[in-house]
């Protein structure tokens, strides 16, 4: 246990009113110490019902307000390290006096400190404690106005994210939001700014504003999203944001082809570049992906017109086989790997989906895929892509795979690139081609 609080002591200073005194004396007696196992000693239940007592005496006397409340909320603070003290803490009382603490001096910068410290205390007793953090919603729900006006921004992001596990945060918009973003650039070592923006992508209400962020915010989102979603393989958003991305891309062609608006333009290719993730981590998602038609036709108009702009002169889009000639600044600008992107996108619509099996063939995509089997620094890994997406385009589809063998071959694919994925192109002498299984052949 902490040493005791000389009460003697302290009731005379109480007496006497003699508040700095008081403070003092809190301060040293209930400065946090340390077992020999690193954890922090414990204070006897005394101390609390003592602190109670003075803090119910701080909201009666401005004066205790002035030189009491920082320690008193510091002892506190302190104590609650003890789960045992924090489950006796935790009543809607004791939450209620807090909340009217913090009325009392939110405003007033002379007491940014004591605001600092309730907030500590906060998290204390929500950290790991679903009653708690519920408890703290209740009377805190607005502690977010604290991040507008950047005052402690570390302890108020703490603190939403610790409630954010146990209660949903209802009261975002998107000025909030965009402040947050804001914040989230502009304050260092704040990684609480991060699981928040993280947490507010899985409300669905929070995609019901999207489109008024700023489009700073909007790519800071999307990038939160990609980065998640790439390093753990699962999805971090909800229907509601799936809805919102498919629009975007479905209405993207006047952006990709005619619009200058580079932070536009970003948008729509991490758009392109989570939907393709999507549809290869989620089955559900995948399905409400290949109910809709306008993504393949509008992923088809695309690519056709990017390959054909590639090809008919020197732009952003041309294909470049050799590594040096791609510059690191090239590789921030949305071209940057789109075109492979879109190819991913269609063979992964294509999974095992005849309905858009059959929209590629009609939408004369097939060629343009087989042309995009060649190396393309601008666009890493679009080989493989686009003999990954003639797999599934073929896929127990003889439709499909009768379009391919009636093609003429007018150049060569890799045929290293097509084995590791079971496939070789057979040339039966007439300029026609044909898909091979390669099992076919080796038992042949």
């Amino acid at each position: 246990m902490c040493k005791n609080l000389d009460y003697d002591t302290l009731n005379r200073y109480i007496k006497q009113q003699e508040w700095k005194n008081l403070a003092e004396n809190l301060k040293n007696g209930l400065a946090l110490e340390l077992s020999s196992t690193g954890e922090p000693k414990k204070f006897h239940l005394q101390v609390v019902d003592f602190l109670q007592i003075l803090l119910n005496m701080c909201l009666e006397d401005k004066n205790m307000i002035e030189n009491v409340l920082v320690e008193v909320l510091r002892g506190l603070r302190n104590c609650v390290t003890d789960s045992n003290i924090q489950e006796s803490l935790l009543t809607e009382d004791f939450i209620i006096k807090l909340r009217r603490v913090y009325l009392e001096v939110k405003d007033d910068q002379n007491y940014k400190l004591c605001t600092k410290i309730m907030m500590q205390l906060l998290i204390n007793l929500s950290v790991k404690n679903p009653n708690g953090a519920k408890l703290i919603y209740n009377e805190f729900s607005d502690i977010s106005e604290c991040l507008e006006k950047e005052c402690n921004v570390y302890e108020v992001s703490a603190l939403l994210h610790y409630m954010s596990l146990h209660v949903p945060l209802k009261n975002l918009d998107a000025n909030l939001v965009n402040k947050i973003v804001d914040l989230y650039h502009k304050v260092e070592k704040c990684e609480f700014l991060h699981f928040l923006l993280e947490t507010i992508c899985q409300y669905g209400y929070f995609w019901s504003f999207y489109n008024a962020l700023e489009y700073d915010c909007k790519l800071t989102i999307l990038g939160i999203i990609k980065e998640k979603q790439t390093k753990e393989n699962k999805i971090f958003f909800v229907k509601e944001g799936l809805d919102v991305m498919m629009k975007i891309f479905i209405d993207s062609s006047q952006t990709v082809f005619t619009s200058g608006d580079n932070k536009k333009a970003l948008e729509i290719s991490l758009v392109l570049q989570i939907l393709s993730q999507v549809t290869g981590n989620s089955q559900n998602f995948l399905e409400i992906l290949q109910s809709n038609s306008d993504l393949l036709i509008q992923a088809a108009i695309l690519l056709i017109n990017i390959h054909r702009l590639g090809k008919s002169s020197d732009n952003c889009f041309t294909q470049v086989p050799k590594h040096s000639e791609v510059s690191e600044d090239f590789k921030e600008n949305p071209a940057y790997g789109f075109k492979g992107d879109l190819v991913r996108f269609i063979g992964n619509l294509n999974w095992t989906c005849k309905k858009m099996q059959d929209l590629t063939r009609e939408a004369e995509l097939i060629p343009v895929i087989l042309e995009c089997c060649n190396i393309d620094e601008k666009n890493p890994f679009i080989m493989q892509w686009a003999i990954f997406a003639i797999r599934n385009i073929c896929k127990n589809n003889l439709e499909n795979q009768k379009f391919i063998a009636a093609m003429k071959k007018q150049g060569t694919v890799d045929g290293n690139t097509l084995n590791k994925v079971g496939l070789t192109l057979n040339n039966d002498g007439d300029k026609s081609i044909g898909i091979v299984n390669l099992d076919d052949i080796r038992n042949n």
